[in-house]
């Protein structure tokens, strides 16, 4: 069971990897409506539509794994408590029922975006697996020291 300190330290790394998901993906979105001359317009679900779906699961990936390992890390050497792979699984899909709660006030309700719709529905598929396997890393490098010679040593086996 978490406590209610550890909860708050785990809030406050979950915002962190948030807004740190977009500090990432907007410059990426934009490079690509350059390239892609594709005209800036302000409606985000038309915006997403028109970037071809490949480029726009990428972007959001590629901003997803570096937000989520790096907030999760520091959670990991933050938290008060001893990690265990228990502990590491459970705060990975905290991580994602955070998210997908955060996703559903801001995307959904305030903006009014059908994440059902094309794109979302590819994206918010394939993020979510993306999003728990990058904290779960951060949690597994964070159990076993960190260092290099351990995190290889495990990866082989």
């Amino acid at each position: 069971m978490i406590g209610a300190d550890d909860f708050l330290i785990l809030i406050k790394y979950f915002l962190i990897s948030y807004v740190l998901i977009w500090v990432i993906a907007i410059p990426l979105i934009l490079l690509v409506l350059f390239v892609y001359r594709i005209l800036f317009i302000t409606n985000y679900e038309v915006l997403m539509g028109r970037i071809p779906i490949y480029l726009s699961t990428a972007i959001i990936y590629f901003s997803a794994i570096p937000s989520y390992y790096i907030s999760a890390s520091l959670y990991f050497k933050k938290v008060g408590r001893k990690v265990t792979t228990r502990f590491i699984v459970g705060i990975a899909l905290a991580f994602c029922g955070l998210s997908m709660l955060l996703d559903i006030v801001f995307v959904v309700i305030i903006s009014g975006i059908n994440i059902l719709t094309y794109p979302f529905n590819w994206i918010y598929l394939g993020v979510s697996p993306v999003m728990i396997m990058s904290v779960y890393l951060a949690g597994i490098r964070s159990l076993y020291g960190g260092s290099m010679e351990v995190w290889a040593r495990w990866v082989n086996g």
